[in-house]
């Protein structure tokens, strides 16, 4: 449902899920998801911190937290996990992309490599 748009619907089956197992690390990274498909980024934020203190150095989490906290205008925040991302992801095409458009912007926060 999610990748046909029908957020509704995702958010739906999710939810039923959620009651039969709300531990579920990937169900929960489905849930900031779809907050942030609902543009709720503080609400993605808040949970994938939690999902990267359960779990941390997980791409797939540091990934997302990248992506919120750009929406949310906070790019040293999004540089940090940028950072992260990059340690346990090396070479990946997507972090050196990224650390470009950083770098475009004039981020000076201590990049990880010259991209």
């Amino acid at each position: 449902y999610m990748i046909a748009g029908q957020i509704d619907r995702a958010e739906a089956v999710l939810k039923t899920a959620l009651a039969l197992d709300d531990s579920s690390p990937q169900l929960l990274l489905k849930q900031a998801s779809i907050l942030g498909l609902k543009a709720d980024y503080k609400g993605a934020v808040d949970l994938l911190l939690v999902l990267n203190r359960q779990h941390p150095k997980k791409p797939a989490i540091l990934r997302r937290l990248v992506l919120a906290y750009e929406q949310l205008r906070q790019p040293e925040r999004a540089m940090a996990f940028l950072k992260a991302y990059d340690k346990v992801s090396p070479g990946e095409h997507w972090a050196a992309e990224k650390i470009k458009q950083h770098v475009y912007l004039g981020s000076t926060v201590n990049l990880p490599r010259t991209p």
